[in-house]
């Protein structure tokens, strides 16, 4: 995959303004949807009018599997990045760092149930639900 079509899916999800060299403009949401779609559809070997299963073959190929590599990219780097500095949800989240000397201790003003997720980075993760009084 072109490091054009990483960046162009990367701007994507990250809401940025995407400028097309080629034509010395600023392209449009849409334009740039369009272009994944084209590129996602020739690099699997599909037509627009594939059905279900020659889909289903193509994204289960080794073209289809690295298409799938770049989407989890693209989401591990919305998570680490996209959602810390948003005021939203920074209201609804406290971030402690042990390795930073934070304390492993939350406080809350009434009876709630608290969830804690502890993140290992990888498919052992452990989540705990606490009810805190």
């Amino acid at each position: 995959m072109t490091t054009e079509i990483k960046n162009l899916m990367f701007d994507l999800s990250a809401g940025r303004s995407i400028y097309d060299a080629e034509s010395n403009r600023e392209i449009s949401v849409n334009e740039a949807n369009e272009t994944l779609r084209n590129f996602c559809i020739n690099e699997l070997g599909l037509t627009d009018k594939a059905t279900p299963r020659q889909i289903k073959r193509a994204l289960d190929s080794e073209k289809g599997k690295e298409l799938f590599q770049v989407i989890e990219e693209i989401l591990d780097e919305k998570i680490a990045t996209g959602w810390k500095d948003d005021e939203f949800f920074d209201q609804f989240v406290e971030t402690k760092n042990l390795a930073d000397g934070d304390k492993n201790e939350f406080w809350t003003q009434k009876e709630i149930i608290l969830n804690l997720e502890r993140v290992s980075g990888d498919h052992h993760d452990l989540n705990y639900r606490i009810r805190v009084a």
